[in-house]
């Protein structure tokens, strides 16, 4: 395949350009990736990134690819079968968001500590390679970026409401912020440990992420909030990814 036609052909480039003073940007994955065969995407997005990454950076970047990888190779069949429905146009252009999207993700996993947030964002990058549909590149790294911000307290909150929000509209007939603020009230009771008080900022920085907003004039002086559906798409981006020690809390 001549150079220019090969999607990954400017990492080197990229890579010389890099400030060798500067936090590293790239992802030593290679082998990693030659521990086990991978699916297409992510043999091509992973077959010229190189390692430039100091100890305590490789540690949380190789947390968020095996994340990453691991749920990958669990729809590697799938990935195949979409990969047969497309022209070779659709190929290289998804190739080329992953390459931008892993490089992006090595960004933020370097740059976050908390080990579960990594993860998160493994699992963001995850979902963008496995979903069927295009990759919407700028939603993604939104994405990533809340996942930095979130604890898992903050998650457990939104996947929490979301649940019982629910369960609450199967089976009763009212307004949505009716619904949604007696929800934010049982999250509430079914939270060990928390207070009203870090419940309504949670609640606020959920807001203030997009992922909720105040209801105002229902629950008297305390605040409610309702997930939104930009909270929902959070959610199904992460999947089931939740710190243990945050789920044992509910």
């Amino acid at each position: 395949m001549p150079a220019a036609a090969h999607p990954f052909d400017a990492l080197e480039d990229r890579f010389a350009l890099e400030d060798s003073s500067s936090s590293p940007v790239t992802v030593a994955i290679l082998e990693l990736a030659s521990s086990a065969p991978l699916p297409w995407p992510m043999d091509k997005v992973v077959q010229k990134i190189k390692a430039h990454l100091g100890a305590d950076s490789l540690d949380r970047i190789r947390i968020m690819l095996t994340t990453c990888m691991d749920e990958v190779r669990k729809h590697g069949a799938e990935l195949e079968t979409l990969r047969e429905t497309m022209c070779a146009e659709e190929v290289a252009s998804r190739e080329a968001a992953l390459r931008d999207l892993v490089l992006d993700a090595s960004r933020k996993a370097e740059a976050t500590r908390g080990l579960e947030r990594v993860r998160r964002i493994g699992m963001i990058l995850a979902t963008s390679a496995i979903e069927s549909k295009a990759i919407d590149a700028d939603e993604v790294e939104e994405m990533m970026r809340v996942a930095m911000n979130l604890s898992d307290l903050d998650v457990l909150i939104l996947k929490a409401a979301i649940l019982i929000y629910d369960q609450e509209t199967t089976t009763k007939s009212e307004a949505r912020n009716s619904i949604s603020a007696r929800v934010w009230m049982a999250v509430a009771h079914q939270t060990s440990g928390i207070s009203g008080d870090e419940l309504a900022s949670i609640g606020a920085k959920l807001q203030s992420f997009g992922l909720a907003s105040r209801i105002e004039g229902i629950t008297g002086d305390t605040d409610s909030f309702a997930v939104l559906q930009r909270g929902r798409r959070f959610t199904q981006y992460i999947g089931t990814h939740v710190g243990q020690h945050a789920s044992d809390a509910l």
